[in-house]
């Protein structure tokens, strides 16, 4: 049985293999891009969980890039992808996009590592 024809619900997972949680533990940094936007999508549909969702519209997109470029309504249009859904993955988006452009004078937050090796954004 090929993984296109394997369905698990995210619960089905240990708890340690969810990438909320995987999150959590780990870090932003170890998710795959599909992971990062399951939790965006938070719920899946009959037959795909969040995660395999997140893959396939990855898939018919092209990539993130492919998903960066789609308008809301084109997205809203794809299977299991509502106006919520798709104003989050939007939103998200944006908002990656605004940091990538952000000017060090705008930037003026440190990156600082506490001591759980976890990232954590300080005033300097």
């Amino acid at each position: 049985m090929g993984n296109r024809s394997f369905k698990y619900r995210i619960t089905d997972l240990a708890t340690e293999e969810r990438p909320r949680e995987r999150l959590a533990m780990l870090g932003a940094n170890v998710l795959s891009t599909a992971e990062l936007i399951a939790i965006l999508l938070r719920t899946g549909i009959e037959g795909m969980n969040a995660v395999q969702l997140a893959q396939g519209l990855l898939n018919e997109m092209g990539g993130l890039s492919g998903l960066h470029r789609e308008s809301y309504d084109s997205l809203c249009g794809c299977r299991g992808i509502g106006p919520a859904k798709a104003a989050q993955v939007k939103a998200a988006i944006e908002l990656g996009r605004r940091l990538a452009i952000a000017t060090p004078e705008e930037c003026f937050w440190q990156s600082k590592m506490n001591p759980f090796g976890n990232r954590k954004w300080t005033h300097p």
